[in-house]
């Protein structure tokens, strides 16, 4: 397991809603990182990203949806 540590920054992942996203996004959490988690729900369950991670339904494609993100998250 990972050892616990905070984190000044944060991390973002796209898919983090899917099989193996949201795996990532479990270890990272437990990790004791800032997780951002975008998504947009087509392959994906936002009941698989972990409550710690913070959660957005975009498409990453959409990029006033991105600079809307980027500027919540800073």
């Amino acid at each position: 397991m990972a050892k616990k540590r905070s984190s000044d920054s944060t991390i973002v992942v796209t898919g983090g809603a899917g099989f193996i996203g949201s795996h990532l996004v479990d270890r990272l959490t437990e990790a004791g990182h800032q997780v951002v988690v975008i998504d947009d729900l087509s392959g994906g369950y936002r009941e698989y990203v972990p409550k710690k991670a913070k959660f957005f339904k975009a498409d990453i494609r959409d990029w006033s949806a991105m600079d809307e993100i980027f500027a919540q998250v800073q």
